[in-house]
């Protein structure tokens, strides 16, 4: 993943796993299988939950990250709502939402987050 870090540019797939009802083992199969020419991909991994929680959405987001990692790839897991009162609540607290996140993102070795607000 070092080698990425300097890359002039990374193509950086998002994968919808079990959200989206998809075949996920034969995604990751095919983004692995292309690794050196992404660099990076993105996977659903997280719910902004009531309050400004950070909510495991329990999907496949495990494998996804150890796999694209051993195939040298950077991770980047999703944190996602579509619900504007959660985020109005996150931003008015201060409810530990960003030392959560970075608890998960080193527990996990993510590269990152990808936010979808």
């Amino acid at each position: 993943a070092e080698a990425n870090a300097t890359s002039a540019l990374t193509v950086m797939p998002w994968m919808c796993l079990e959200r989206c009802g998809e075949a996920w083992e034969a995604d990751l199969e095919e983004v692995v299988s292309h690794a050196s020419a992404l660099g990076a991909v993105s996977f659903e991994a997280y719910d902004l939950g009531e309050g400004g929680t950070l909510v495991d959405n329990g999907f496949s987001s495990a494998a996804v990250a150890a796999n694209a990692t051993a195939a040298g790839m950077d991770t980047y897991a999703m944190i996602t709502t579509v619900d504007i009162a959660k985020i109005r609540q996150l931003w008015a607290s201060e409810t530990g939402f960003e030392a959560a996140a970075a608890r998960e993102c080193k527990a996990r070795a993510y590269s990152g987050f990808n936010v979808d607000f």
